[in-house]
């Protein structure tokens, strides 16, 4: 996973981290969502 800043910021590795484990925190329970419900998807 690449991040681009704007202008000279700089982002480190732990905040790329906490940037993954965030988004993970949406996705996993949206992905149990649609295994467990396939006919949400129709």
């Amino acid at each position: 996973m690449k991040f681009y800043t704007v202008g000279d910021n700089v982002i480190t590795e732990d905040e790329i981290k906490a940037l993954i484990k965030g988004s993970e925190g949406v996705y996993k329970p949206v992905e149990a969502y649609l295994l467990a419900n396939p006919e949400s998807c129709n």
